[in-house]
């Protein structure tokens, strides 16, 4: 009976060891794998900022502080520190001198609306390139907080709104629509159509091309019955009317008409051709125009609002999780020898991890892993030969 007692504990200790000890090999496992994954996206960010090394004028020391500031910019707005670079090798590949400052431009784009990083920057280049703003981030800016604020009371999509920007900026503003104007129009034929944002912005400089192109016989003597010139003199000279105008002026004309009229149904035809459902949309809503218009304007840091709320999701919180971890593993190592420290810390771990399933191995992790990052030997975003 006084061995049974005794040897009850002993069982009982000997099994809450062994399940200790699987506890234990799982902790290490789950440890293990995140330190390599952290290595394994240090290795990519390296990679990336040697491309950026290749492409810019940056010094070594610029690059070193790049790669440092990497993480933090991201996590502002839950994105990746591979993320944030990639943008920034992409804008200089564009030829931007300032691509620290687009690419996160293009970051805010991606998170306050859910673009993606191909379609945010596709955005901001096409946006800079039809109006001619040289890269002025300031201005771009004003741009995508106008949107976004124009696209949230208009409730359609941000990345419509971008995509549709893409396709027809460039006509746009060949005919002096103002990017304000542009994107009224945009979101009041969205909000109408139902069709896609490429679709939208497509069928808009169709309509800016018809309504500018005076050697057009159909569409010249269509507003010409309804009593609209497509030219004004001013300062004694003749000008064409821009397309908003025009369209101002055609709206007032078509209101008027009486339903079912044959003239109204030869307006969206004749000068909407395939795209006459966006030029219905407009017309018939140009109130709706006018309102967004005056809108634009207001719309001061409202993506910086957005980006915030997609920061603060899930997703966004596990990516600025994710970019502390890695930034952590990076500020424990320095300089040298950076793909041998990296298998040999890869070694250990696995062989830590295998005696982990007999022995429990939380004392040898704690030598092994304190005498592999006491080598500091990785420093993975600081050598970029």
């Amino acid at each position: 009976m006084e061995n049974d007692q005794l040897n009850t504990p002993t069982d009982t200790q000997s099994s809450a060891g062994s399940g200790g000890s699987i506890l234990t090999g799982k902790a290490l496992t789950f440890l293990t794998t995140q330190i390599k994954n952290a290595v394994s996206e240090l290795i990519d960010l390296n990679d990336i900022l040697t491309d950026i090394g290749k492409t810019s004028k940056l010094t070594q020391a610029q690059l070193e502080e790049l790669g440092s500031q990497a993480f933090d910019t991201a996590a502002k707005y839950g994105k990746t520190a591979t993320d944030y670079l990639t943008c920034v090798r992409d804008m200089y590949r564009a030829g931007f001198d300032n691509a620290e400052e687009l690419a996160e431009l293009s970051l805010l784009a991606q998170s306050a609306g859910g673009l993606s990083a191909d379609t945010a920057d596709s955005y901001l280049t096409a946006a800079n390139a039809a109006y001619d703003l040289k890269g002025n981030v300031g201005a771009l800016t004003d741009i995508l907080d106008g949107q976004n604020y124009i696209a949230s009371r208009a409730a359609v999509g941000l990345e419509d709104m971008a995509a549709a920007t893409d396709e027809a900026a460039g006509t746009a503003a060949r005919y002096g629509v103002q990017m304000e104007e542009l994107s009224a129009l945009i979101a009041a034929a969205l909000s109408k159509t139902g069709a896609s944002g490429a679709e939208t912005g497509a069928a808009l400089a169709s309509i800016f091309d018809a309504l500018q192109d005076v050697d057009h016989t159909s569409v010249t003597t269509l507003l010409d019955s309804l009593g609209i010139s497509m030219t004004e003199i001013e300062n004694g000279a003749e000008h064409l009317k821009t397309p908003v105008e025009l369209l101002r002026e055609l709206s007032e004309a078509y209101a008027a008409l009486d339903d079912g009229s044959a003239l109204k149904s030869s307006v969206l035809t004749g000068i909407g051709g395939d795209d006459a459902d966006t030029l219905s949309a407009i017309l018939n809503n140009w109130s709706s125009y006018e309102e967004l218009t005056g809108l634009y304007a207001s719309g001061s840091g409202s993506a910086m609002e957005s980006a915030a709320q997609s920061a603060d999701n899930w997703k966004g919180s596990l990516n600025q999780l994710g970019n502390a971890w890695t930034a952590f593993i990076d500020s424990l190592t320095e300089q040298d020898a950076v793909i041998t420290g990296i298998n040999g810390l890869t070694n250990l771990l696995d062989t830590v991890t295998a005696v982990s399933d007999k022995i429990g191995a939380l004392p040898t992790l704690g030598i092994g892993l304190g005498a592999a990052l006491s080598a500091k030997n990785l420093g993975i975003v600081r050598e970029y030969a």
